[in-house]
């Protein structure tokens, strides 16, 4: 029988920034939502917020890491949305 794959999505909202934050397993990749802010430095910020994500998964591997990065998002002041 295979072994059930955790992953799951959600987005993260703030002023007028947006990411998509998708988890695999235990690895956290954070990608801009195109068209909610037009900047170059969006890349930036998601590339470090997906490897803070993931420093955070490796250092307290909790059994959901999606409601996890969840919970961390939302104590930073992000609105969390559940990606379809």
């Amino acid at each position: 029988m295979a072994e059930e794959v955790k992953q799951g999505a959600f987005v993260i909202r703030k002023i007028h920034s947006a990411y998509l934050v998708s988890v695999l397993e235990n690895v956290v990749f954070v990608n801009p939502i195109p068209g909610v802010k037009p900047i170059g430095g969006c890349a930036i910020v998601a590339s470090t917020m997906q490897m803070v994500g993931n420093a955070k998964l490796l250092l307290h591997r909790p059994e959901d890491a999606c409601g996890f990065l969840m919970d961390y998002y939302r104590e930073l002041g992000w609105q969390i949305e559940i990606a379809d």
